[in-house]
């Protein structure tokens, strides 16, 4: 956990979100640790991509007990998983993803979702194989997704000044 902890103060410091998979985070319910006198426990501010529910003689913290701790968690469903040289998520299953549906429990406002391309077998096809065969699903994943925001169209206008043109959506001003 100090270790985890080190490193997500890193990512932090570097200006960016530290993120790990569920399965990284808890262990058996357990959310802290003692080294000595001193008790270490998860950084909330890791961003908890979640899974899997786990599987005979592994239990995972659910992602409600998780999200009620103060984790932020990113829907990344093991269900729907597109791993190489083993199950591929069709395109018909990702059309059925619904982003509040965790592996075993259900979360009403997680930070987001992902479709994930897991390579258990790296040399089991090219990369060209992988995006040629992952496209539909990935589009099907992506139109399962709650519409967050309305798309706007913002105009692009062009300003010259001091023999520099710039062209650019939204464009007010042009200082140079």
């Amino acid at each position: 956990i100090k270790y985890v902890n080190e490193l997500a103060a890193m990512v932090k410091q570097a200006g960016m979100t530290p993120i790990a998979f569920n399965d990284g985070i808890e262990f058996a319910n357990k959310m802290s640790a003692s080294v000595g006198s001193t008790t270490y426990t998860f950084d909330r501010d890791i961003v908890v991509c979640y899974w899997s529910s786990g599987w005979p003689g592994y239990t995972p913290m659910s992602a409600s007990n998780l999200a009620s701790k103060g984790f932020k968690l990113i829907n990344t469903h093991g269900d729907y998983y597109w791993v190489l040289g083993k199950g591929q998520c069709s395109a018909s299953k990702a059309s059925g993803f619904d982003v509040n549906t965790f592996q075993g429990s259900t979360i009403s406002d997680p930070a987001g979702s992902m479709f994930c391309i897991w390579a258990d077998y790296p040399g089991a096809e090219t990369e060209e194989s992988v995006i040629s065969k992952t496209a539909d699903t990935i589009a099907a994943f992506g139109k399962a997704l709650p519409q967050i925001k309305k798309v706007e169209t913002v105009e692009s206008k062009t300003v010259t000044k001091n023999n520099v043109t710039v062209t650019a959506p939204g464009l007010t001003n042009l200082t140079v």
